[in-house]
């Protein structure tokens, strides 16, 4: 996260951690209204006319419709202490392969998801042999196998 000694995070840094609180929930199956929350909040952050947020900024965020006061209240924490707690609790739910997949690809929240939850596979080798043995149902583009191949090798 960049700051600066003005304590202003960039508005684009802090969206992100909404959209991957958002992806990790869902990968979960956790609350969709919760899930359209943080992806709404990310949308909302990164349409904001300044390039770099501070703390009132961030406080009035909650004038506008569909940003409450948790979200004012995550991304202050992030811009005191440069993480969310509640992003951080989440990750480390997750199996580290299944972590790495779901941060470092493109592959749909819905198949990882499925990976996971449904078939309980988490090793890297159980993973790639999962989408290769799918990858006509799944229909993931050559380059994304290339890259999840590469993040496992």
């Amino acid at each position: 996260m960049e700051r600066n000694e003005k304590n202003t995070l960039l508005k684009l840094d802090l969206a992100r951690q909404f959209e991957v609180l958002a992806r990790l929930l869902e990968i979960m199956r956790e609350n969709p209204f919760k899930i359209r929350t943080y992806r709404f909040a990310a949308r909302i952050i990164r349409n904001h006319p300044k390039e770099r947020l501070d703390e009132e900024d961030i406080r009035n965020l909650s004038e506008l419709k569909g940003i409450g006061s948790a979200v004012v209240g995550k991304s202050l924490e992030y811009l005191k202490q440069g993480k969310i707690s509640k992003l951080e609790e989440v990750k480390s739910l997750f199996p580290d392969s299944i972590l790495k997949l779901s941060l470092e690809t493109r592959l749909p929240s819905k198949v990882i998801s499925v990976l996971w939850k449904d078939y309980d596979i988490t090793t890297p080798e159980s993973i790639l042999e999962f989408l290769e043995d799918y990858k006509d149902v799944f229909k993931i583009p050559e380059l994304e196998k290339k890259k999840i191949r590469d993040l496992f090798t």
